[in-house]
């Protein structure tokens, strides 16, 4: 599935170039206008896009985040994050999972990162770090390869977004993958070879507390364990055997 991408270089260029001259302005009276504006900066198809410019203040790194609308909740989704460095004139770009509860973060981060291991990134780096997973800074000069590498950071997006959604236990939800509308645990990796990967539908996934084991309440033998010669007949050892 291909999203529709809006983003023009420019526009983050002239962001950089003119945010120190912004800050000298009222921020109570001219916050909101440009967080707007700066929202509308990349614009993609079943995408919502938020700005962030400070709280009370301006911050020193405007903020873009982009959030697959199918998220009803921002603090725990999968965002892409675009961090402006007004200062030295550069971007990063980060994909950044968010969990309201931070106990799982760390298996999460782990968790996403092998999916990300087999598949072709490009020039973006898995992060070593603890907060993003995947990242690239642009230079200003780097800057009019945003749109290009965008389409590819989507299309890395949303093959982590099924995964993401499973790890949190969001059940209701169906990802879109080409034209085939599958479930999310219908889905499993099939094959993870030269940085390929490819989904195999109508497979479920179980999960460890999915699994329930339901023991019989029938006595398998009629011996009692403190009678070993009746217990150990060549009879009953061959039903142990066959357990």
């Amino acid at each position: 599935m291909v999203n529709e991408i809006k983003l023009h270089p420019e526009d983050i260029k002239e962001v950089l170039n003119n945010y120190q001259s912004l800050k000298e302005m009222d921020f109570k009276d001219n916050s909101l206008t440009f967080q707007k504006s700066l929202s509308q900066i990349i614009k993609i198809e079943d995408f919502v896009s938020r700005a962030f410019v400070g709280q009370s203040r301006w911050t020193d790194n405007p903020t873009i985040d982009l959030i697959h609308e199918s998220f009803d909740n921002p603090q725990e989704a999968l965002t892409v994050d675009y961090i402006l460095s007004p200062d030295d004139s550069a971007v990063q770009v980060s994909v950044i999972p968010r969990l309201e509860d931070y106990s799982e973060y760390i298996s999460l981060r782990q968790f996403l990162i092998r999916i990300l291991q087999n598949l072709d990134t490009g020039d973006f780096k898995i992060a070593d770090d603890s907060y993003s997973i995947l990242s690239k800074r642009y230079s200003y000069d780097d800057l009019n390869d945003l749109k290009g590498d965008l389409e590819l950071l989507i299309s890395i997006y949303m093959k982590l977004l099924s995964e993401f959604k499973y790890f949190i236990g969001d059940e209701d939800d169906d990802i879109i993958y080409g034209e085939e509308n599958y479930s999310l645990y219908e889905l499993k990796y099939e094959e993870l070879s030269e940085k390929k990967m490819a989904f195999e539908p109508k497979i479920r996934k179980i999960r460890v507390k999915d699994i329930k084991i339901h023991y019989s309440e029938e006595n398998r033998y009629d011996n009692y364990l403190n009678n070993p010669n009746e217990l150990l007949t060549d009879e009953n050892v061959e039903k142990i055997i066959k357990l």
